[in-house]
This record gives structure tokens, sequence and C-alpha cells, in this order.
């Protein structure tokens, strides 16, 4: 009931004083100079507004939430600014939330992107796995449960969220310390006296402040280690404030200045002396503002901390892939996603936006067991072991599914791609790869009989017919007599699957009439079927498809240029072939 009451109190108050903060100098942050220079610490442009700043940096954001919506400014800031977002804003006072209703009404019309919701963040939860991103400004220091309300904007955000954080970090209820005042005092005394109302700062009355508002400032200086229990902090600007809202608070300041020139420059002048004091070290910031992105939940936290001083790693984990081929997958498929130590011993997952475009997978579990189950498959059709192989090509190296596992590979490996952001990706955080990007069409930008070895999964399922020769004939360029090499394709298992299951027919996404163009092909045609598509790979200069070639192809066109040495039918995941080649001897 104290819990019900103390609710009501809150919401009441805040019902009583909306729109304060639009009232001239009611916050230290209101005159325009110190608006851009604040814009300016943060993006490095003074007419860039932070919240939009981060929406584009950041994003872009299909859904987000903003906590703490006030009447609607910066709601109607985001709404406005991206015509495909919708948010949902929180507030604990209902009139706040009629009045935000009103103001995206009248500044964008009648629109369902926004919803309005009462909430009291101390006790209500957010929606789970919802959000892009979480925006809050000056509400988390009127949040006396902090760790429940963190853990409840963690759990909202769906992942490779974000949240937003602007808010006063300083003293429980502004109660400002005599070095604080003193220094205060110091810099006002240096503004012309034309501007100053009075000549000292004044002390905030707590048992005042208390009384006039319930909730204010109740727990502020915890609010960084609360975030940094439930956030990784990824930016983070001290905006100041220490002593400009005692200026401003105090009334010790005219108005005026906001609307004179003179004004503005001597405003200016203030902010860069408190952001100098602060970055001396002389003076703490007492706003922030932060950018952070979700940790693992609390009891994930422990655990890695405590196992990274629990052992030494498993023999699986210090060999990679030249030890025992089948601990080392299942240290990748399962272990690793049962002991968040056994995570570092295995090499780093892609971000999941550069994992779906690539594989359609979401989750870190399915694209290991996925790269595990495919590296099984290359194993059985490999004449000799994997680990043999002294110069590997992985023709189609994406986002490492197959290359991440190479590692502890003690040849060379070399993966190239015409995706610009899986090679950078793959480059930077798989350091044995050598990677590389092409052009499709163009040489590959390697040496004549270099590699004994080719893995290629997922490339020759997508290319027209006039590409496919082009390639074939440029990996019997780079491979050396004898060489092995593993192509996928898309065979009768795959269009079996597609014309029998919806769901398979729904991830190929054929055009219309395409697999039973694919099914003529293949029973008195050609034994070949490229249906173009429009993916994000395709351009002026390169076809992408879905392409379907049958055994009776792969014999008569492809033993053009090696020897086929096998078909395994559905051997990736009972879906694509692998076709095993042989280079011939002659160069």
């Amino acid at each position: 009931m104290a819990d019900a009451a103390r609710a009501h109190k809150v919401a009441s108050f805040w019902d009583q004083n909306v729109g304060g903060h639009c009232e001239p100098f009611a916050h230290w942050e209101s005159p325009a100079s110190i608006q851009h220079a604040l814009n300016k610490l943060v993006t490095g442009d003074i007419w860039a507004h932070p919240p939009g700043w981060f929406m584009q940096h950041y994003g872009p954001f299909a859904h987000v939430a903003e906590l703490g919506c006030g009447d609607g400014i910066l709601a109607q800031v985001l709404l406005g600014g991206d015509p495909a977002l919708t948010m949902d804003a929180y507030d604990i006072s209902p009139r706040s939330l009629a009045r935000a209703a009103e103001r995206i009404k009248t500044h964008l019309g009648p629109t369902d992107r926004c919803r309005f919701v009462q909430i009291d963040l101390n006790k209500e939860s957010l929606p789970e796995a919802v959000y892009d991103a979480v925006l809050t400004t000056g509400a988390m220091h009127h949040v006396e449960r902090l760790d429940f309300c963190f853990g409840s904007i963690r759990r909202s955000l769906r992942p490779g969220g974000y949240l937003w954080l602007n808010d006063y970090v300083g003293p429980r209820r502004f109660q400002w310390s005599d070095t604080q005042m003193r220094l205060a005092d110091e810099l006002l005394a240096l503004a012309p006296k034309a501007w100053r109302l009075r000549d000292k700062v004044i002390r905030c009355d707590e048992r005042k402040l208390r009384d006039l508002d319930p909730s204010e400032a109740v727990a502020p200086q915890q609010i960084e280690a609360g975030l940094a229990a439930h956030f990784e902090i990824v930016q983070k600007w001290p905006r100041g404030g220490t002593l400009l809202a005692p200026i401003f608070g105090s009334g010790c300041l005219d108005a005026a200045m906001g609307d004179s020139a003179e004004g503005l420059a001597i405003l200016a002048a203030m902010f860069e002396a408190e952001q100098d004091l602060i970055r001396e070290g002389a003076l703490p910031s007492e706003s922030y503002l932060y950018i952070a992105k979700p940790r693992p939940a609390a009891a994930d936290i422990v655990r890695e901390a405590f196992e990274r001083h629990a052992g030494p790693a498993p023999e699986a984990a210090q060999c990679g892939i030249r030890g025992d081929l089948e601990q080392w997958l299942h240290l990748n498929e399962v272990a690793a996603f049962e002991s968040v130590r056994a995570r570092d011993w295995v090499a780093p997952f892609p971000p999941r936006a550069l994992m779906h475009r690539t594989s359609g997978l979401d989750d870190v579990r399915h694209f290991g067991a996925h790269g595990a189950d495919i590296v099984r498959a290359l194993a059985t059709a490999s004449p000799r072991p994997l680990t043999d192989y002294r110069d590997l090509l992985d023709f189609g190296v994406g986002v490492g599914r197959v290359a991440r596992l190479f590692k502890g590979f003690e040849g060379r490996y070399a993966g190239v791609d015409v995706d610009a952001d899986n090679i950078a990706w793959v480059a930077e955080c798989l350091p044995w790869v050598e990677a590389a990007k092409t052009e499709p069409g163009a040489a590959l930008p390697f040496s004549d009989a270099r590699f004994d070895a080719v893995v290629s999964v997922s490339v020759f399922t997508h290319m027209n017919e006039q590409n496919q020769l082009f390639y074939l004939e440029e990996l019997r360029r780079v491979t050396q007599p004898g060489a092995i090499l593993f192509l996928t394709v898309s065979g009768e298992r795959v269009l079996a699957r597609a014309e029998s299951e919806p769901a398979i027919a729904a991830m190929l996404a054929a055009p219309e009439g395409g697999l039973a163009a694919a099914r003529t092909a293949f029973n008195a045609g050609s034994g070949f079927c490229f249906l173009l598509q429009h993916g994000h790979l395709t351009s002026t200069a390169n076809e992408y498809g879905v392409t379907f070639i049958s055994e009776s192809y792969v014999a008569s066109h492809w033993s053009r240029y090696f020897d086929v040495q096998d078909i395994r039918c559905g051997a990736i995941h009972d879906f694509q072939d692998i076709v095993v080649l042989r280079r011939r001897d002659d160069i």
C-alpha cells in the first residue's frame, strides 16, 4: 500500500508540473549557446542533436522505447526524423502521456507509430526482447530501484540493442558541496554584473526539495554503478552542470541573456570553463550521457569471472582443428554454449546482422552447429584428414562459418568473398585467415598452382552458368596438380525437398514457376537451371540467384576442368551435395 501511495504521489506531482521544463532557463542546458556546445561535445557538430545523431550512427532502429517521455518533445523529434520508426513512450504521469499524444498528433498527424504507456519503473517491467534501442533523458535519477530498472531495460532490448541514457548523476538530492558552491560563486562573479540578478549562489533546501518532489534525485550517485552492472558502456560524455546547475537553479542570471549575442557568448564561455575544469580533474561532472549495450545476466557475469581462473583449457581448446576433430567440433557446437569460459576458447562469432545476411541464421548456437556439421561433412568426404592440406582456399568465405573452425590450422588458409563487410570482419577477427575481397567475374588474386585444397560452400548454388564456368577455370588455374576441391551444389536432394516442404521452398525464395523449371531441366533438359533473384549481392556486374545442378550436368560439364571423384548427395544438412573434384596432373 505504501508503494502504491508513493507512486500516486509521484504521478500527481508530474501531472501538476508537466511542461515546466519548457520555461526560460528552467534548466542549465536551456540557452541556445549551451545547447550548441552540448551538441558539439557529443556529435562534433553544433547543429547535430545528440539523440538524432545516436539514431543515425547506431541504428537504423525499427522499434524503440523512451522512458520518461514527459510531454513528447523527443518522441516528436525521433518519429519526425524517421517515417519508418515505431516507438513506445512511457511515463508515470497520465497527464504527461496525454500531452505527449496531443503533441504527436498536432505535429505529425494521426498515427499509430507511437504507443503511450503509463509505467512505474520502480516495480513494473518492460516487455522482453522487443526494442532495438531504449532512450531516457532525466528520468533515471527519479528511480529508487535502479538495479530492477536497469535489469528490465536490458531484458527489453533485442540482440544488438542499445541504451541511450542522459541524466544527472551528482550527489543525493542535489546537496552541493562547499567546494562546488565556492567555485560556482567564482564563476558567477566573472559574468558581467548587468546579467547577474544576485552575486552568490543559494544552496537548495533539502527538506523543501523533498516536499516539493517526492522522487527527486533519490540515488543519482548510484546510476553509473547500476548501469555498469547490466551494461557495457560504449561511449560516455561528461556534460557538466556542476557549477552551472546551482547558478541557474538559484536564479542568479537574467534569462534575457538568451536573447542577446553578448549574453549567449558569456554563457558559452561559462560552459567551456566548466568543461575545462572537468577535463583537468579539478571538478566532477554532475551530468553524463551514456551509450551502452547489454551485458549478460548477472549469473553469467559471475560465472565468467570465476571460470577464467578455474583451471587450464582442455586439449581440444588448445589444439583447435589440429587435435581430435570430433572433440573440437563438440566444443564449438555444444560446450561453448554451456560455459562462458569455453566460449573464449572458440573463434569469435560474427555480428548477427552479417550472420543473418550470409546464412539466414540469427542464433550463434545455430551458426556454430551449422559450421560444425559442414566441417564434419567435409572431413567425411575428404580422402585425407583436413589438417593434412598445406594451402587451402575458402572460395566464398562469407563470415567464416567454416573458417572459424580452422582455428589452429597449421597450413595457410586463404578466404575470398565479394562482400566487403564479410571480408572486413574475417580479416579483423579471424587472424589465421588470409582474407581478400574479390570482384565478380575478376581473376582471383593468387598465383598459378598455389592451393592443394579448395572449399566452397553455398557459392556455386547462386551462380549463373557463365560465372560458374569462369570460376571453375580460375580454380583450376590456382590449384596444384592433385589438389582436392569440395564444392557444394543444390542438386536432386535440394530440389526434392523444395517440392515437398513449403518451408524449404520459402527459404529458397525461387520465383514463381522456378521449381517446375528446375525439375524439367533435371528430367529432360540440360540438368542446369539458374533462377535470378535480387539480393544484396545482385548488381550490374553480378547476377545472383538460386542454381540447381544435376549429377549428370556435373559429370558432363565440370569434368572438362577436373576429375569428378565423388558426389555426396545431401551431405550438407541433408540438403546441398558436396562435389569432390581432383585437379588433373597436367598443367
